[in-house]
């Protein structure tokens, strides 16, 4: 799996026992996501910190289990690097995370992003689901944090109250909807040319099933093509 926990909402031993059932059930390709959730700061990574390592600790057959961290800001990546198989970003643009990545290396170190992508059979209809996402996020201090070092606070206040309709093309660097397979794949490519090695389409569709399983299909089509 490529989805994120927050940590501290799991005990050492209950996610033990979750973790190791759905590794054995996978075949051993299972891949925990672990972030901190809402809370942020020093105090929320040392904290993380000692509970990831109770978890470890206690983990049996700890070589066969991948983590990434999940990681808004430079001290998470840093963790990651230390402690983790792996980083994942979310919703973030590639120059956003060329400054998180820099000169880091670690050999086998896996740097993945989510990529969300819209889709609905009305550009109207794809582009709101774009914006209320942004909109949601934006109402999360921890990554309303990160949109303003992105630079986009002032195209997101506006979008807030309603001050324009359209999505800016800044946030066009971040996430798409209704993309074509050129738009797709030239955000990917802006994603790879900055470090990241495992781009993970995170695809929001609107409508019947039909047209949700014709989307997929596509997606998956074009993503394979290449």
């Amino acid at each position: 799996g490529t989805g994120v926990i927050r940590i501290f909402e799991h005990s050492p031993e209950q996610l033990v026992k979750r973790v190791y059932t759905l590794n054995q059930a996978s075949g051993k390709r299972f891949t925990l996501g672990v972030g901190t959730g809402a809370r942020t700061g020093e105090r929320a990574i040392e904290d993380f910190l000692k509970h990831y390592k109770q978890f470890v600790q206690i983990y049996p057959e700890k070589n066969e289990l991948s983590v990434y961290f999940s990681a808004l800001r430079k001290r998470m990546l840093n963790l990651a690097l230390k402690e983790a198989n792996g980083v994942i970003f979310n919703f973030c643009s590639p120059s956003y995370v060329s400054k998180l990545i820099g000169n880091a290396k670690r050999q086998n170190f896996v740097f993945a992003v989510y990529i969300k992508l819209f889709f609905a059979k009305q550009d109207s209809v794809a582009s709101k689901m774009l914006i209320d996402e942004f909109l949601r996020y934006y109402s999360y201090p921890h990554y309303a944090a990160m949109f303003e070092n992105m630079g986009v606070t002032k195209e997101l206040e506006s979008l807030k109250k309603g001050e324009i309709s359209n999505v800016p093309e800044s946030l066009l660097e971040i996430s798409l909807y209704n993309p074509g397979k050129d738009a797709l794949f030239s955000m990917l490519t802006r994603f790879l040319k900055v470090g990241i090695n495992l781009p993970i389409i995170y695809p929001y569709v609107a409508g019947s099933t039909d047209y949700k399983l014709g989307v997929l299909s596509n997606l998956a089509r074009s993503l394979v093509e290449g």
